[in-house]
């Protein structure tokens, strides 16, 4: 059973300060590191936004001049035969292409029923700024189209800073298990967040406990996704690198794009939508 909280029937007082305490410290993380990328919001400028009339184009910016450069998309949409025969899932491939067809990025989801799944992204280091965006881009125009209003992601721990500027945040859902006292919080914590062989280390977690009507919840999602990133910092702070190779040793993280998040999202994309000048060919 997937662990998301840990409760307390027995609350302690330090706790009550701990729960405000961690409502403060999520606040100023979304500040410090939600949509605070300026190469982000610089792409749905009018100046990096393709108006030409040949589809399947969009605009990202050249590193080392600063000029928008245009590139290729293919989108696919393929069906995929379940056990039981019924092919009524299709996943959908989303190919950014330069100018002699090398593939620079690449991202697929699912779509069944109207809903939509996480899958796979990835992109290459090059000179361009803007492939994880404009991959996002059109999976969430695609997610509006279908009338979605949250976007569900499993994502790489080593990728957890991109996901986070981009408005991907944990989903709340919580199942509880019981300890006696703030001991026993401080022992369990590591061992739901990150496992003991991670190479996590303990100065990077954070916990973070929210307060219900009778308990107080060890946010397990909030805890890990903040111990992630501290870690990833620390990496790419010490070692003076911009993109971490090597995974974080934990499991995958569970974010979701919802509410205010994505609602940022679409005033971004108000008038600057890519997807309609895509063709879709289906499989």
């Amino acid at each position: 059973m997937k662990v998301n909280s840990i409760s307390w029937k027995i609350l302690n007082p330090k706790l009550y300060k701990d729960c405000k305490e961690s409502e403060e410290y999520i606040k100023n993380f979304k500040a410090d590191n939600v949509f605070t990328s300026g190469s982000m919001e610089e792409l749905f400028t009018d100046t990096f936004t393709y108006n030409g009339n040949k589809p399947n184009k969009i605009l990202v910016k050249n590193k080392l001049t600063g000029e928008p450069v245009e590139l290729n998309v293919e989108y696919n949409i393929k069906p995929m035969l379940m056990q039981t025969g019924i092919n009524d899932k299709k996943i959908e491939e989303i190919f950014i292409l330069d100018n002699d067809g090398n593939e620079l990025g690449y991202k697929y989801f699912f779509v069944q029923n109207g809903q939509m799944y996480p899958g796979y992204m990835t992109a290459k280091e090059t000179n361009y700024i803007g492939l994880g965006t404009r991959l996002d881009q059109l999976q969430i125009e695609r997610a509006l189209e279908l009338g979605l209003e949250c976007i569900n992601r499993i994502a790489l721990p080593k990728a957890i800073i991109y996901h986070v500027s981009r408005g991907f945040l944990p989903k709340d859902d919580y199942t509880n298990i019981k300890v006696k006292n703030h001991r026993d919080f401080v022992k369990l914590s590591p061992e739901y967040i990150y496992p003991k062989e991670s190479n996590i280390t303990t100065d990077s977690f954070v916990p973070i406990l929210k307060r219900g009507e009778e308990n107080i919840f060890l946010d397990i999602a909030w805890s890990k996704l903040i111990t992630v990133y501290n870690a990833c910092k620390k990496i790419i702070t010490s070692q003076r690198i911009n993109r971490i190779q090597d995974d974080v040793v934990t499991s995958y993280l569970h974010l979701s794009l919802s509410g205010d998040e994505l609602n940022y999202w679409k005033s971004l994309i108000e008038g600057k939508r890519i997807l309609p000048n895509i063709i879709k060919n289906i499989f």
